[in-house]
């Protein structure tokens, strides 16, 4: 029995000691997005739009590429990464008969974003559960259509918005250098207007106030060098 416990001894520590100290890491990830905003319109005149509150949720799939360091002491670990998010959505949200002759409705459209993420957590022998916090930064576009049969007016709005990120994962290594991954988000911004026209194209007074809120889910793989 000493025997034994005089083997296992080196190998423990050495485990140990290779798990400490900085890392450089290159990762994938993939998942699913829902984006559940709010869409307000306001009529302040004009007669295209009626006051009313549309909530709505799309779905779409989620690719990410980050590379940035990470570094264990102890039980404490900590990364620094810069990423990137591909999220491919064009869907139609709002659609609304105003009279008889015309028909508006909205479409919203989203490509992907970079952004800057910091994680804090503890390491518990193999497995890291941690916190998130990033601020990621991208395009989208708020499409209004009126579709008068006289005069159609079309209006896009392009918000580039930053969208703060708050997140947990956990991790664990699945051979040496090698983590897989599963992380949940919870996207938002600031709520920003949308000046919209009416049927005839006058834009002196209609609103869309856009409220934002998004879910990530993903899986990720990270190469530690």
């Amino acid at each position: 029995m000493p025997i034994i416990a005089l083997a296992d001894a080196p190998k423990d520590g050495s485990v140990n000691k290779k798990a400490q100290g900085h890392k450089f890491v290159f990762g994938l990830g993939a998942g699913g997005m829902q984006q559940n905003d709010t869409l307000k319109a306001r009529e302040d005149a004009g007669d295209s739009f009626t006051k009313v509150q549309q909530p709505y949720a799309v779905n779409t799939a989620l690719g990410s590429m980050h590379i940035g360091v990470r570094t264990y002491q102890g039980m404490a670990y900590l990364g620094a990464y810069m990423y990137g998010v591909l999220t491919p959505l064009n869907k139609e949200v709002y659609r609304n008969a105003t009279d008889g002759d015309t028909l508006d409705y909205i479409s919203v459209k989203t490509t992907g974003a970079v952004g800057l993420m910091g994680q804090a957590g503890v390491r518990l022998n193999d497995i890291i559960p941690y916190a998130i916090l990033g601020i990621q930064y991208g395009p989208r576009s708020i499409t209004y259509v009126a579709e008068d049969p006289a005069e159609p007016v079309r209006q896009t709005f392009k918000n580039r918005q930053p969208v703060f990120v708050f997140g947990l994962g956990v991790m664990g290594h699945a051979s040496d250098g090698v983590t897989i991954g599963l992380e949940v988000y919870r996207k938002v911004s600031y709520d920003f207007n949308v000046k919209l026209p009416d049927s005839r194209g006058n834009l002196d007074g209609d609103y869309l106030t856009v409220k934002t809120a998004r879910w990530a889910v993903q899986g990720v793989v990270s190469f530690e060098f």
